[in-house]
């Protein structure tokens, strides 16, 4: 398995009307934070696609917002201070074990 690496936008408090609307339709009042792959509550923080990043993506299936090289994304990302970095598998078949810490 293959582990697959994206930057997000966070999805806090700090959204101000767009959170209360989705604390209130999801009725979920206890969160201070949402961490999702969903593009509507947590947007990729590299949307524009540049010629470089070909290397260092999945190329299938529209998940041109995922990368292969954990270290090309953090140098992509470095200076956008709040973002989540998340690492994902797709369709494990088993538990997957996660890139080693460094």
């Amino acid at each position: 398995m293959i582990p697959w690496f994206t930057a997000t936008h966070p999805f806090t408090t700090a959204d101000g009307d767009r959170w209360i609307d989705y604390v209130k339709w999801s009725g979920l009042t206890q969160l201070q934070e949402v961490v999702s792959l969903d593009g509507m509550l947590c947007p990729t923080i590299l949307p524009e696609l540049k010629d470089e990043y070909w290397p260092h993506i999945v190329q299938e299936d529209f998940m041109l917002n995922y990368f292969l090289d954990f270290d090309y994304l953090m140098a992509q990302v470095a200076a956008i201070e709040k973002k989540n970095v998340l690492c994902v598998f797709r369709n494990p078949v088993e538990r997957p074990q996660g890139p080693p810490v460094a």
